[in-house]
């Protein structure tokens, strides 16, 4: 029933239309509209009578119904074209305007939404609301934050405006913006002008140190940092990127002291010893770069880390696989961490690095922590005869003593129990959360740790180290009942064990856990990938001359070749470090240019900087600030300041040498003005489409263009102008034969309407002799034969 009454409704007032009756159709559109106001059709045809009968307001009221229904259900095309004809209307709203910009802001057609946004800010600036103005200039300049000239202008107008902050944001924009186009002494001199402006501009001090390096200046980038610490001393910023100064400088010692600091005020900065490591790798400079480590190991075991420090150590080892103060720092991580078997295998590794490199004390200082370790194990006693080593010298050599003189002046502790190997007291260090040492901790807390690190070796089998630890507490704590329980028990399962053990010294190789050891068994290291190993690889030149030197017997210990094995099977990675790593942190404090946000800055108070920035007055023309009395008549006319007026005009300029190529949008934004019945606007959009293809255009991109100008042109009256366009879509190569005929039908009809009924009927004839069926060509053509026999007897 409804339906039947809404067509009775609609059939009235197409009549009323017909007959001029513009108030009575509009009555019988109104009421459709009323009972279905998701008719958006009806609702159209309601504003466009609307307007044809002066009732504008009510007009743009239905029209803005359609436009936030489309915007609303993400038909943005359609939303735009809507509201376009509302600014038609009332082209001095500026809220239409502003929902104009931000939907094609959303399409990327930029020069559009910038041209809706001029509109408003002109219409700012004639009521003299200035700072409002401020704001759309700035939207403006967010649209093409590649354009710096826009970025440059607008910190004059703020400086003008006194508003201090707002041009140091923009010429911070504006000098990130010309860094990463690589325009580095146009940013320079933006860098520099920003700190004139605003003093304590950080993020400006750290670009332009940056700068100075990416130049090869490092020494004037070092100057001015060091400039600022002496006003700022301790600024883990400013000592954060000095640092990086002196490793791209290849200042070395100067990076690792610095560096060194800095982690000494914050801890959490450690990442820069790796990347001072990692130069210190790439000079070849083995022994520093693992001396990194030792800054840094603390902090990465309390943070459960420590891989860290494994990998950066095994990339160490993949230049030189007997580096030994690799390997020893590799010991004291294991120890700490508890990784017995890596550290058993670490430890082998070591035994046999430092025979060939003719440590020979170190050698034996690991080969008797294996036999603590595993003391089952005759191999390793086989080694320490093979290094000459009798029973008397093994007692000679502390344990333990030999391996910390490997790694420097200043060896971190190497321990196994909670004790440091040469047998003096250290810090418990099984605790996966320690830091610091024993004086962190009550005596009873201390004790206790240490039991529960004895429970855990026993659990394990780990017998010999569990009996040094009891030894040791037992020495700190004579009378205390729970050690010397312990220390009784582990010595009769001691005594159990030598009797078993005693009937052949050749018995098969056991590991710590009591099991038989074979070949075919792998060691996996922390950090490393798991790798099924095959077994070792033929032994080279280097490890025969070591085997003929003495220092170990005819055949390479098994567990050192399946080492070898692993890490050959890793598979290498270069990464080639950032060494300054700014480009990308170096933020502005507004926090609109994404690569800068990175080192966004705390409110710290400014940075002071003495005078090391070179003098301005040579930049002068490249950021020029008006003089507040330079006005010209109409500017005080309207109480605005000339340099308003001016960036104004710049921006129109610059309007019409933009050129959009994004066909698709343009394409579809036409054919939405098409279906409104927009024409003007449609054959602005096909003739910017049109623009971005070519006649050849594989996809027939630029033939559907010019259908549809030639179809707009024919519904506007303009033949002369629709008979171009299709004349050209005729002339594009490669396309279809039914393409072909559906323009030859349109060109025919263009004819027509332009009255030159020749050519039209040449045209349809062709089409007729193709397809007598397509369309209504055959009536066509009856009716424009009638209208030429008119002409004939006429004439």
């Amino acid at each position: 029933m409804f339906f039947n009454k809404k067509a009775r409704a609609l059939r009235s007032a197409e009549k009323y239309v017909a007959q001029g009756k513009l108030s009575l159709a509009i009555e019988e559109y109104r009421k459709i509209v009323e009972s279905d106001p998701s008719d958006l059709m009806t609702v159209n045809t309601l504003g466009d009578l609307y307007v044809r009968v002066g009732r504008i307001e009510e007009a743009i009221q239905n029209f803005l119904f359609i436009a936030e229904n489309y915007r609303e259900s993400g038909f943005t095309l359609k939303a735009i074209a809507m509201y376009k004809k509302i600014s038609k209307l009332s082209p001095q709203d500026v809220d239409i305007c502003l929902k104009l910009a931000t939907l094609y802001t959303q399409q990327g057609l930029v020069v559009d939404a910038r041209h809706q946004y001029l509109n408003v800010a002109e219409r700012y600036l004639r009521e003299g609301q200035v700072h409002k103005a401020f704001d759309i200039y700035q939207r403006i300049a967010d649209l093409e934050p590649e354009n710096t000239n826009i970025r440059l202008k607008l910190a004059e107008l703020y400086l003008q405006e006194k508003n201090t902050e707002q041009a140091h944001s923009s010429m911070l924009m504006a000098g990130a913006e010309l860094m990463r186009q690589g325009k580095l002494e146009a940013s320079l001199q933006v860098y520099e002008r920003a700190i004139q402006i605003f003093p304590g501009s950080r993020p400006s001090l750290m670009a332009m140190a940056e700068i100075y390096s990416r130049i090869g200046q490092p020494q004037r980038a070092i100057d001015l940092l060091n400039s600022a610490l002496e006003e700022n001393p301790g600024d883990t910023q400013l000592l954060t990127l000095l640092g990086r100064t002196y490793i791209a400088a290849e200042m070395m010692d100067e990076a690792e002291a610095t560096l060194l600091s800095l982690v000494q005020l914050d801890k959490n900065t450690y990442e820069n010893l790796f990347q001072l490591g990692d130069q210190f790798l790439k000079q070849g400079n083995l022994d520093r770069a693992a001396e990194q480590m030792d800054g840094c190991i603390d902090i990465l075991i309390s943070q459960r880390e420590e891989d860290r420090a494994v990998e950066f150590l095994h990339e160490i080892l993949k230049k030189d696989m007997n580096h030994v103060p690799s390997l020893t720092r590799l010991i004291q991580i294991y120890t700490r961490i508890r990784e017995i078997h890596s550290l058993i295998a670490t430890l082998d590794w070591l035994a046999e690095a430092a025979a060939r490199k003719g440590q020979k004390e170190i050698a034996v200082d690991a080969l008797q922590r294996l036999i603590n370790l595993d003391k089952h194990n005759p191999e390793y006693r086989r080694r320490l005869r093979d290094l000459g080593v009798t029973v008397e010298d093994e007692e000679a050599i502390p344990i333990g003593e030999s391996m910390q003189s490997s790694i420097g002046a200043q060896p971190a502790t190497v321990s196994v129990t909670g004790f440091d190997v040469i047998g003096t007291s250290s810090a418990s260090v099984f605790g996966p959360d320690s830091e610091g040492g024993e004086g962190d901790l009550s005596p009873d807390v201390a004790l206790e740790q240490e039991i529960e690190s004895v429970d855990f070796f026993i659990a394990q089998g780990f017998i010999g180290v569990a009996r040094e630890a009891l030894a040791q507490l037992g020495k700190r704590y004579p009378n205390h009942k729970e050690v010397l329980a312990r220390l009784k028990d582990l010595d009769a399962q001691i005594s159990q064990e030598d009797e078993e053990y005693s009937s052949s010294e050749e018995a098969p190789l056991m590991n710590e856990s009591g099991a038989t050891w074979k070949p075919e068994m792998e060691f996996t290291f922390a950090g490393a990938p798991d790798v099924q190993l095959q077994g070792p690889s033929e032994i080279s030149e280097d490890e025969e001359s070591v085997i003929d030197s003495g220092f170990v017997d005819n055949q390479i210990d098994y567990q050192e070749k399946l080492l070898e094995a692993e890490w050959s099977a890793i598979a290498e990675s270069e990464i080639e470090p950032n060494l300054l790593g700014l480009e990308d942190e170096i933020s502005s404090e507004s926090g609109q240019m994404e690569p800068f946000d990175l080192l966004s800055l705390p409110d710290e108070g400014p940075v002071k900087v003495v005078q090391m920035i070179d003098p301005i007055s040579s930049h002068a023309g490249y950021l020029r600030v008006q003089s507040s009395d330079e006005k010209t008549p109409d500017a005080e006319g309207m109480g605005i300041d000339k340099g308003l007026l001016d960036i104004f005009e710049e921006f129109k300029s610059s309007l019409e040498e933009e050129t959009v190529t994004d066909f698709t949008t343009r394409y579809q934004l036409g054919i939405a003005y098409k279906d409104m019945e927009m024409f003007d606007e449609a054959i602005a959009e096909f003739q910017t489409a049109i623009k971005a293809v070519t006649p050849d255009d594989p996809e027939g991109r630029y033939l559907q263009c010019c259908s549809l100008l030639g179809f707009c042109f024919m519904r506007k009256g303009m033949a002369p102008q629709a008979i171009l366009w299709l004349q050209k879509g005729l002339n594009c190569p490669g396309r279809s034969e039914d393409e072909y005929q559906a323009l030859r039908y349109d060109l025919g009809l263009a004819y027509e309407q332009s009255g030159d009924l020749d050519k039209a009927f040449a045209l349809l004839s062709e089409v007729y002799a193709v397809d007598v069926k397509y369309r209504d060509v055959a009536e066509k053509l009856k009716q424009i034969r009638e209208s030429r026999g008119a002409e004939v007897i006429r004439s």
